[in-house]
């Protein structure tokens, strides 16, 4: 019985704490790293105005479409690129033929983006996981304790 406890323990002391802080810690590494490339974009990235063309539909598990819209554009040294923009999802179809301007990198032009869309989700991931990594902070305080113990190696034989 006593076995089960302390694996029940372990479990515990894993979920709470360990992987929200792992979780945590990812959020803001793919933050910082989303941040920095569209920092990057910003400073090498190319302004030009696309239009409108077509929206892709994506549909998740409980069924709801978001539409990002597809955009044709002409690069400064003149191919014609018609690019899906990731970073402008909406809930409603996107209108045809409409001007938008984007922001793409003359060496990778396929991957435009509206300008400063990246920043404010990077934000945010990098906020939720400071949160998440506080959580697990808070969960390793509280469980250490009330638990009395001195540390969280559980007693047992380990051989």
């Amino acid at each position: 019985m006593n076995d089960d406890f302390d694996w029940l323990s372990i479990f515990g002391i894993v979920m709470l704490v360990v992987l929200p802080v792992l979780a945590g810690a990812a959020m803001i590494f793919f933050g910082i790293r989303s941040w920095l490339r569209a920092r990057r974009l910003a400073e090498i990235g190319t302004h030009v105005t696309a239009t409108v063309v077509d929206n892709q539909e994506h549909s998740n598990s409980d069924g709801q479409i978001t539409y990002y819209p597809v955009v044709t554009f002409r690069t400064t040294d003149g191919r014609d690129i018609k690019t899906a923009l990731d970073s402008s999802p909406s809930n409603t179809s996107h209108l045809t033929d409409k001007p938008i301007t984007v922001i793409y990198d003359p060496a990778d032009p396929d991957h435009a983006t509206t300008p400063g869309s990246r920043a404010g989700g990077a934000i945010v991931m990098v906020i939720f996981g400071l949160l998440f990594i506080g959580f697990g902070l808070l969960a390793f305080n509280t469980i250490h304790a009330t638990s009395g113990a001195d540390s969280f190696v559980p007693d047992g034989d380990w051989s």
